[in-house]
């Protein structure tokens, strides 16, 4: 039995066929659609069934598809179907609607429940370049340096499969590419301007908001596979998390101050991440690379800050984050005057908080 519960509906960019398959575009998608043009009027079964060249039978049959996936559909004799309210939650019909990629989350796989999205990801070959997983909730979750990432209720955790023209070398910008396109698509969405901690998370007035994991698998000479994967806390009730990490944790929702959709959050999402893959895939000179790389610094609340950076087997570093270099290696200066890039490892900003975004 696989780890997971499948609810798999693929943002397909097929023509339409008129014939039922998974994706936006099949016949409860062009339901769906007719339903939301009414703006909550009804429509007749009859003139949904010409609309779509179907019977009012298959009519039927398709709003039941629709209310399983979450959308309230009211019906009443002589007068049809109107749509009511559209599923709360993560929704691949959702995310589809009005998204602006090209490529990215195109397909999207949403799964009912999972022990890791980064696991599926990694490990399902036919998930291809540009594939979104995500899941509603996320069991054995994992950040940086093995640890245990909670999800509870709210919380978005989501993986992007990656098949990049990139070097090995350049696997760290992944991760630094992916905050940049973060703190934009979230900006883009909400309002809400977020800072980056080198160099895997998002902060909100200096409490964590999202985390990043990345993972490769590459040849000597490219990388053949990533998994970029992340944990973003939307809708969620900070209340809920362990009491050691709640109090330096915050969400989307309570920096815009009411609850998010979180399809409409993932769809800015996915178009800023895209922009910003696509400008690193396609960067063939280092001018290019050190043009996100100034975006990035721009949003990085760590450069400037005293740091305390730990290693394994205990070692740490103290100092000043001077930089985050061309390769995405912070640069730290010890009190010594002597500078280290690291290239991993748990950094914590130990020196006075920058001043809060509005």
């Amino acid at each position: 039995m696989p780890p997971w519960n499948w609810r798999w509906w693929s943002v397909s960019t097929r023509p339409e066929t008129g014939v039922s398959h998974p994706g936006a575009r099949n016949t409860a998608g062009r339901l769906l659609a007719c339903l939301k043009a009414a703006g909550g009027e009804y429509v007749s079964g009859t003139a949904l069934g010409t609309s779509l060249g179907i019977s009012r039978t298959a009519i039927w049959k398709q709003v039941r598809t629709l209310k399983g996936e979450g959308y309230e559909i009211e019906s009443y004799p002589h007068m049809g179907y109107r749509l009511l309210s559209c599923p709360g939650a993560l929704s691949a019909r959702e995310i589809e609607d009005g998204l602006g990629t090209r490529w990215l989350g195109r397909p999207a796989l949403i799964l009912a429940e999972a022990d890791s999205t980064n696991r599926v990801a990694m490990q399902s070959p036919e998930l291809g370049h540009g594939t979104l997983v995500a899941a509603h909730a996320q069991k054995a979750g994992r950040g940086r340096l093995g640890r245990q990432w909670c999800a509870p209720e709210g919380t978005v955790p989501f993986s992007l499969v990656l098949c990049p023209a990139l070097a090995p070398d350049r696997a760290p910008l992944l991760t630094l590419a992916t905050g940049l396109g973060l703190v934009r698509g979230i900006a883009d969405a909400t309002g809400v301007r977020l800072d980056i901690k080198w160099p895997n998370d998002l902060l909100w007035r200096g409490r964590k908001v999202a985390g990043i994991l990345t993972e490769v698998r590459s040849d000597p000479d490219r990388i053949v596979r990533a998994v970029v994967g992340v944990g973003l806390n939307v809708n969620t009730d900070i209340a809920c998390l362990p009491p050691e990490v709640a109090g330096r944790a915050a969400s989307v929702a309570e920096a815009v101050g009411e609850a998010i959709d979180p399809n409409r959050l993932m769809r800015g999402i996915l178009a800023a991440l895209e922009a910003v893959y696509d400008e690193l895939m396609s960067a063939s000179t280092d001018a290019a690379v050190a043009a996100i790389l100034d975006r990035y610094r721009n949003h990085c609340a760590t450069i400037g800050r005293e740091v305390t950076v730990s290693h394994s087997k205990g070692v740490s570093t103290v100092g000043i984050a001077v930089a985050v270099d061309a390769g995405g290696a912070l640069v730290v200066e010890t009190p010594g005057g002597d500078r280290s890039r690291v290239f991993s490892g748990d950094v914590t900003l130990t020196g006075k908080h920058p001043e809060a975004n509005p």
